[in-house]
């Protein structure tokens, strides 16, 4: 079997969540809270990746489309439409005719459409028998162009509808200018506020990114009638997402994901130590076995150079001169 460390791009794939490996950082409750969730398994196209420096090789950051068992849903919020979405041959469904786009093989499910707009990122969990990429399904790049093709009149028409929205929902206050008592609203289903799609901005640690199983043999792994529907992919996010939101509330002290996955910091060893490293000379750093014929008295202990700290450094250095996601 031919394998790679990781998953290749404009590959469809299955995936499913794993919600309680995502919460295992945190306390008890978490854990009882993310197995009553039952993930389903979910069919996507791999869009993109980026480096992760805290996954240390467990895990891999992908871009990913999730890919719906229908038209799309209607999304008013964001302006888009039932048809704004592109089948996938076999199925050549479409209210407007649109074509299919057509796989490099033979794509086992006949009711598979892109949606416009959607995408997910999730965190690819890494497999010691790595990934069979000769087995999967790809996209071709002729292909690709075509639905971004398709999809550009889409994006701009829910662009201009969401503008509209926005800009009637600025100028209502100064139309609700009568002295006349009004009739109080009845209060809104707030469930239905509920934003599944966009997670808040301020969820940028790792542990908010779904952590998923990803297998490329997807006609081995997944029948057609097994298909997640894939709003429900987003609503499963969401639930990790709030129990490691109240996870937090409840004990400020637990760490992040990020936090737990980065090693401490030698108590040894200052930043200043490497901040200043380049500037000295390897001279001024003396071996152990010198530092035992110093005296308590009058000589400090130099203090002992630390490589791994300094690459540390450095790395984050070089991420941040670059821009370098994490």
């Amino acid at each position: 079997m031919s394998s790679a460390i990781t998953p290749a791009l404009a590959v469809y794939a299955a995936i499913r969540m794993d919600p309680t490996a995502m919460v295992a950082h945190l306390d008890a409750q978490a854990a009882e809270e993310a197995r009553a969730i039952c993930p389903k398994t979910y069919l996507i196209l791999t869009s993109f990746t980026y480096f992760s420096p805290f996954s240390r090789g467990k895990w891999f950051t992908y871009t990913v489309c999730p890919i719906g068992t229908s038209l799309r849903t209607v999304d008013e919020k964001r302006g888009y439409e039932s048809s704004m979405c592109v089948p996938i041959f076999p199925n050549e469904a479409h209210p407007a005719g649109r074509p299919p786009i057509r796989p490099g093989s033979a794509f086992p499910y006949d009711n598979c459409y892109h949606w416009a707009g959607l995408d997910l990122d999730v965190r690819v969990r890494r497999r010691e028998e790595g990934f069979d990429n000769t087995r999967a399904i790809r996209l071709p790049a002729g292909q690709q162009l075509d639905l971004d093709a398709q999809f550009r009149p889409d994006l701009g028409r829910a662009k201009q509808t969401r503008l509209a929205r926005e800009k009637v929902a600025s100028v209502r206050p100064a139309l609700e200018t009568s002295s006349e008592p009004s009739v109080p609203e009845q209060p809104e289903d707030v469930t239905n506020e509920v934003d599944i799609f966009e997670p808040p901005e301020d969820f940028e640690d790792p542990e908010y990114i779904p952590l998923v199983d990803l297998w490329l043999d997807v006609a081995d792994n997944l029948k057609q009638e097994d298909i997640g529907d894939l709003v429900d992919l987003y609503r499963e996010r969401f639930e990790v997402m709030s129990i490691i939101k109240r996870a937090h509330e409840r004990n400020p002290y637990l760490p992040t994901l990020r936090e737990y996955l980065t090693p401490p910091e030698d108590s040894y060893v200052d930043d200043s130590d490497c901040d200043s490293f380049m500037s000295r000379t390897a001279s001024s750093y003396v071996s152990e076995a010198d530092e035992s014929g110093l005296s308590d008295e009058g000589v400090s202990k130099p203090k002992r150079f630390r490589p791994a700290k300094l690459l540390r450094k450095l790395g984050s250095s070089v991420r941040a001169m670059f821009c370098i996601p994490l």
